[in-house]
């Protein structure tokens, strides 16, 4: 049977890495070291209600061109989930058989739980799925994620947080979609890499690629200009759209400093010990393959491991050194 990849996010796990790399290296067909099989990025997107179009080849370098990330991002299931099953038999029918055709769809690791068709459809492929799915600690993801979503919204941090701690489940127990995928009959395997192993090279070893890092894209956002966008979220339009943040680190190519940590010491120990079970399954999943330091795996396992770490306030964070690093940056710039 013929083989087709899938890179299932999860969120907050070097997805814009891994879509760069796609983007920029693998657009057109790439064989790999052995010429064993030759891979293509294929990209979904809606064109009309009701109906996708599916891109790739000189497509895609032609969407680089225009799109503001410099790179083809992934669509939301619900964005495709009218015209997916066709989508993917267009994708099934540009591919001989030597041809693994790659989509990535950054949040499909939790949207098969939300979305009970996704199995069905899967189910009907033509191909054996390997699945490839990015993991990380889940107050480490929580932290990234309320920079991300969280802190462009009106709500504290504590409550915010605590919404997404009662919904562990469908938010970062990343064991849960990996069970979840394992049941699905079309697939063959999952790769899961735990962020910290460094996930494009995790990934071009296991497809037999040469290492490039060809795509890294994935730039935290300096805490001079977090602090900014927070402050003017309605002048950005940042509220809906992260394409201004994405320019900004682009263009201004800032010192890279730590996301600033504003996850209470109870909501750390809430975020570990709502996911606990699983972190261990987890872990021994990912050990499977190989090993883990110390250090990663208290993360997932301490109730106490972040009690040391200072917690910042979510407006006022930033040093005097990180504001003079923005203004010689953006100084720099203009002259």
């Amino acid at each position: 049977m013929r083989r087709i990849i899938f890179h299932i996010g999860g969120s907050k796990c070097a997805s814009t890495t891994l879509q760069g790399y796609f983007s920029r290296a693998l657009a057109h067909e790439t064989s790999d070291l052995s010429n064993e099989w030759r891979y293509k990025y294929f990209n979904i997107r809606p064109s009309a209600p009701g109906q996708n179009i599916v891109i790739s080849g000189d497509e895609i370098d032609n969407w680089m061109r225009h799109f503001r990330y410099r790179y083809i991002s992934s669509m939301g299931f619900e964005s495709i989930k009218y015209g997916l099953r066709e989508s993917l038999h267009a994708v099934q029918q540009a591919c001989d058989n030597g041809v693994v055709p790659i989509l990535s769809f950054e949040h499909w690791d939790f949207d098969i739980l939300k979305h009970p068709e996704v199995k069905t459809i899967l189910e009907d492929l033509d191909f054996a799925i390997s699945v490839y799915l990015v993991v990380r600690p889940p107050v480490d993801w929580l932290n990234s994620a309320w920079w991300q979503w969280g802190a462009f919204t009106n709500l504290p941090v504590e409550e915010w947080a605590r919404g997404k701690i009662i919904e562990a489940d469908l938010n970062y127990d990343f064991y849960n979609a990996y069970r979840e995928w394992e049941n699905v009959k079309t697939v063959a395997e999952i790769k899961v890499v735990e962020i910290s192993q460094d996930p494009l090279s995790q990934f071009q070893d296991w497809v037999k690629m040469p290492r490039s890092n060809q795509g890294n894209l994935n730039v935290r956002t300096h805490p001079a200009l977090l602090e900014w966008l927070v402050k003017n979220k309605e002048r950005t339009g940042r509220v809906v759209d992260p394409g201004v943040e994405f320019r900004l680190n682009e263009m201004l190519s800032l010192p890279v400093h730590p996301s600033p940590f504003v996850i209470n010491h109870e909501l750390c120990r809430g975020c570990i010990e709502s996911v606990f079970e699983n972190s261990v399954r987890l872990l021994d999943v990912i050990e499977a393959k190989a090993d883990l330091p110390e250090s990663v795996k208290r993360k997932y396992l301490e109730l106490d491991f972040y009690d040391n770490r200072e917690v910042l306030d979510i407006v006022d964070f930033v040093t005097k050194p990180q504001y003079i690093e923005l203004v010689d940056s953006l100084l720099t710039k203009l002259l």
